[in-house]
């Protein structure tokens, strides 16, 4: 793994506008996959055989490459939005700011805590939709049974 800034320096003969458009995977002998094809292949290439399926359905899946590279397009546009909700919801990660320790500690923490109520918030929204409906519900059979 290296960073876009290094990689188009030392692989002149890749635009660098394909770097920064998605990832890339540069192997030995020189073959170069891009996006979630690059992503397939680098799982592919982990020990865990389990990681091979992926690869497999995106290869012989009739259907599968488009969808999944029109998901992977999406997932890069959308990084920056993306990554802002992921700190929000899980925190950051360490690696991403250097971070140690009791901050780190923290603001994971503090993530967790915006789960909880996230979820809490989202769990009485859909009780109280669903006790209008039953509301809702039982009146109409009420009134169908007073006609």
């Amino acid at each position: 793994m290296e960073p876009l800034q290094t990689a188009w320096v030392r692989f002149p003969t890749i635009p660098r506008t394909r770097f920064r458009r998605a990832v890339q995977l540069i192997l030995p002998d020189g073959a170069v996959y891009e996006g979630a094809e690059a992503v397939f292949r680098a799982l592919a290439l982990s020990p865990d055989p389990s990681h091979r399926r992926w690869l497999a359905i995106y290869q012989r899946v009739p259907g599968a490459r488009p969808v999944l590279d029109r998901g992977y397009r999406w997932v890069a546009d959308h990084r920056p939005a993306l990554t802002r909700v992921s700190h929000f919801l899980f925190g950051p990660s360490p690696a991403e700011d250097g971070e140690t320790g009791p901050t780190l500690a923290v603001e994971v923490a503090a993530a967790r805590r915006r789960r909880i109520a996230l979820g809490a918030g989202l769990g009485a929204v859909l009780l109280l939709g669903g006790l209008a409906a039953w509301r809702r519900r039982s009146r109409r059979q009420l009134g169908e049974l007073d006609s």
